[in-house]
Parts: C-alpha cells; structure tokens; sequence
C-alpha cells in the first residue's frame, strides 16, 4: 500500500500540476529497470491510481516543467506581484556554487537575467518580506491638449 497525503475516498483528487503526466510506479519495490535502464511505469490519468507525477508534460511538446524532490526544507512565499513568488532553501552553499545555481536557473528560464545580474553584482541575492509590498508606481502626468490653455 502506499502512502498518501489524503484519504481519496473523503476528498476529491486533482493534480498539483495540470498538464503533467501521471503515473503509477512500484515505489520502493526495489524492482530493477528494464533493458533500456528505465523503471517499469504506467502513465494513467486516473488520480486513484497513480502514486507521481512526473515533469514530463502531457501533450507532444516533449516539454517539461520541474517536479523536484527536495530533501531538506523549502518555502515557498507569494510576492506582493499576484501569480509571482519567492522560493526559500535550507541547504546552505558557497557563494561559487550558489552564482553557478543562479545561472543555470536564468538560462533555465526560471529566474529573470536582471535579478540574477543584480545578485552577482552585489554578491547575495534578496526578496522582499512577505508583509512588505511594492511601491505603487508615481502615475504619469496629464499633459494639456493644448500647452497653451491649461485648462483645455
């Protein structure tokens, strides 16, 4: 039997992550791959019986999107940006493999070049603190349709 988050008979099932492969997979079985060096699997779209989910997206793209299995703690905090957030690690690193993260993330496409340009520059990377929210941008002024009658 394998282990769950939730009882599926008491709460609806849904994928974390829509558009991705689900699977079902002899976990901790200890059964060996077969002659291609894969593990035995069979996708399946029934949430009861898969037990992963994989990176691999469900159409022909051949895309994937992370599906990461962190050992150590992690957070992931909502920015002030609705639909954006900041990712937390536990795992302390140096400074050499922690720039070398940071680059391969931007060429990734998970981090924006500015942000990782500005943490190597400045030799740390920050975000802001849940409770602190962005400034709201000064609005641009509304110039006269005519500069010589201001009240036009």
């Amino acid at each position: 039997m394998d282990s769950r988050c939730f009882d599926p008979t008491k709460a609806p099932l849904f994928s974390p992550l829509p558009g991705n492969l689900t699977a079902h997979i002899e976990l901790g079985t200890g059964q060996s791959a077969d002659a291609s060096g894969k593990e035995p699997i069979e996708i399946t779209e029934d949430l009861g019986k898969a037990n992963v989910i994989l990176s691999k997206m469900d159409d022909e793209s051949g895309q994937h999107r992370p599906v990461l299995d962190f050992d150590f703690p992690a957070r992931l905090l909502p920015s002030s940006t609705e639909g954006h957030f900041h990712l937390l690690i536990d795992k302390p690193m140096s400074w050499e493999v922690y720039s070398a993260l940071l680059v391969a993330m931007k060429d990734a496409g998970l981090l924006e070049e500015g942000y990782v340009n500005a943490a190597l520059r400045r030799g740390y990377t920050a975000v802001r603190l849940p409770w602190i929210k962005k400034p709201k941008p000064e609005p641009e002024p509304v110039l006269p349709s005519d500069p010589e009658d201001p009240f036009a």
